[in-house]
């Protein structure tokens, strides 16, 4: 395992420390002894291999830290369970036999492995002012997005987790066998449509840099699974993301605690004291440079919602941000836009829209409308895609 070789390489760089030490003392010890000048040279020389040593020792076991930091390892099998529970990954052909290779089918008929935890832990350990600064703030808190994945089927996925856990909307009630979890379009009007395969036909944009010009700079999810797998990216197909955490380091921090309260001693990320509106959000992590405090964040997606939201009904039994409490409202989803395809301007709606009897904002459509991800009847829908501020994640 990874853990086995990195302490052996310890274990040797411990062992090279003792010698260096010795021979820095048997220098030194000479130097005083003779009282003469001709060694100091020499226990000079053994002094420097001495702190070269330490520092080679240092960054060895820097990756260490950062596991411990992070409580990697606990939250990788914690998050492979949960996609292995599921079905949103299994094992594929090639490892079959060994049951190891775990991997999914995208959109594009391609099959993307898994990320092993080594390589998890070796991007994030190279990454060092990253690590730092963004624990400093919170974002402590790991999903594993199968991201190359159809949106529909985990949205079904969603479905038949949240019937299995009898989870319920903020009102109490539990979503039956016949009520799906579908993504709607609401329009000016507020009536949900609902709409289906919006990242395959390519309606579904990702990455928008601005709210304008027909999010030009934004990319199809084909396209991105293209980029990466012509650039050989380490982790082809998945998005591996930080949240920050709550205060108890267990789930992940509630939207209002995200708008309100300032995280980062080392590091501050200034909060606004109220909820901004999408534009702003986006502008804070794209602009060149990214707004102070919200350095290498990026927004979520529709399907980073989805697993953010199974993964916090593991950890706390509950969704993420779904309270009728104005305590713990919906967020925006920043790293994904639908765009009609029959729409040739932007006309996006700032702030939130509330629909009468439900606790819900939505996320920004080209038409002037928004979408949601919902299930029940119109008196006792969830939703989880909304104009009322952003939860970033940090992608490794």
């Amino acid at each position: 395992m990874y853990e086995f070789a990195l302490c052996s390489s310890v274990r040797v760089s411990l062992d090279r420390l003792q010698v260096l030490r010795k021979m820095y003392h048997d220098r030194y010890a000479q130097v005083i002894a003779e009282r003469t000048t001709e060694g100091v040279r020499e226990a000079e020389l053994a002094s420097e291999a001495l702190m070269d040593g330490i520092g080679e020792l240092q960054e060895l076991l820097w990756p260490l830290k950062v596991e411990r930091q992070f409580a990697l390892r606990q939250q990788y099998n914690a998050q492979v369970n949960l996609l292995k529970e599921n079905g949103f990954i299994e094992a594929s052909e090639s490892g079959a036999g060994s049951g190891e290779a775990l991997s999914f089918r995208g959109i594009d008929g391609e099959r993307y492995e898994l990320p092993s935890f080594k390589d998890i832990l070796e991007h994030l350990a190279e990454r060092r002012e990253l690590t730092e600064m963004k624990a400093d703030q919170g974002f402590t808190k790991l999903i594993l997005v199968p991201f190359g994945m159809s949106m529909d089927k985990m949205l079904q996925t969603l479905g038949a987790y949240l019937r299995e856990k009898n989870v319920k909307d903020v009102y109490g009630n539990t979503i039956s066998q016949a009520e799906p979890v579908r993504l709607n379009l609401v329009d000016k009007t507020f009536n949900p449509k609902p709409i289906q395969g919006l990242d395959e036909t390519g309606e579904v944009l990702y990455k928008p840099k601005t709210y304008n010009m027909l999010f030009s700079e934004a990319k199809t999810k084909k396209g991105i699974l293209a980029e990466e797998r012509a650039a050989n990216h380490w982790c082809e197909g998945w998005r591996i993301l930080l949240l920050q955490a709550d205060k108890s380091g267990r789930g992940i921090a509630l939207a209002d605690s995200i708008v309100r309260q300032k995280r980062g001693t080392k590091y501050p990320r200034p909060v606004s004291g109220s909820f901004a509106a999408p534009q702003e959000s986006l502008k804070r992590i794209t602009s060149a440079p990214p707004s102070p405090g919200y350095v290498y964040e990026v927004g979520l997606t529709i399907e980073d919602t989805i697993i953010a939201h199974m993964t916090q009904i593991e950890t706390n039994g509950v969704l993420l941000d779904d309270d009728i409490r104005a305590a713990n409202p919906d967020t925006q989803l920043t790293g994904s836009v639908y765009i009609s395809s029959h729409v040739s301007e932007i006309a996006l709606v700032a702030g939130y829209a509330r629909v009468p009897g439900e606790y819900t904002e939505y996320g920004a459509s080209s038409d002037g409308g928004n979408y949601q991800i919902t299930f029940g009847n119109r008196s006792s829908s969830m939703a989880f895609s909304s104009n009322c501020g952003a939860r970033n994640g940090v992608e490794i």
